[in-house]
């Protein structure tokens, strides 16, 4: 996926925090931040929902988990699968992202 983004054109943000909360990208869409989080498999997703359940802290109120999946839909998180990546392209390659300050992340 981090290859697909950039050859879109799409800067790569990627969030970590040293309590080991991460998300794999940040993007903006509609005015708003989104997780993007890519699995391999079929993960939990734990930071992701961790984020999304401290929408006061981290003031993201949605994401799109990449994965082996079916479609869905589920509260704030869009499920696709990962040969699906491709149509993301079509959501973000209008969207602003924010550059994050990252000289603080070792």
């Amino acid at each position: 996926m981090a290859d697909f983004l950039c050859k879109s054109g799409q800067p790569l943000h990627y969030f970590h925090k040293d309590s080991g909360l991460e998300a794999d990208f940040l993007v903006r869409r509609h005015g708003e931040c989104v997780v993007l989080e890519v699995k391999s498999g079929t993960g939990k997703a734990k930071s992701m929902k961790t984020i999304l359940k401290n929408k006061n802290v981290y003031h993201v109120y949605n994401a799109i988990k990449l994965g082996q999946y079916n479609v869905g839909h589920e509260g704030e998180v869009l499920t696709i699968s990962l040969y699906m990546g491709l149509l993301v392209k079509e959501q973000l390659e209008n969207l602003i992202i924010l550059d994050i300050d990252l000289s603080a992340v070792r």
